[in-house]
């Protein structure tokens, strides 16, 4: 998924997911500010914690493990 899929798939959210997927978006924005883009990968786990599919907690591993594997 990249950046704008993600910004249209939180437009379609339904109203019990809208603040979950607001605080990745502002996250995203965030980065933007300093001048570095979020991975297809980030944006997948995000979409699946929003879903419910991965807690915060599991999402944060999978990043740390991802990076891991970089190095």
């Amino acid at each position: 998924m990249n950046r704008a899929q993600f910004e249209d798939y939180i437009k379609g959210l339904p109203k019990d997911k809208i603040e979950v997927g607001m605080n990745w978006l502002t996250s995203v924005g965030l980065q933007d500010v300093d001048g570095l883009s979020s991975s297809e990968y980030l944006l997948d786990l995000a979409k699946e914690n929003i879903e419910g599919k991965l807690s915060f907690e599991e999402v944060e591993l999978k990043i740390n493990e991802y990076y891991v594997r970089r190095e």
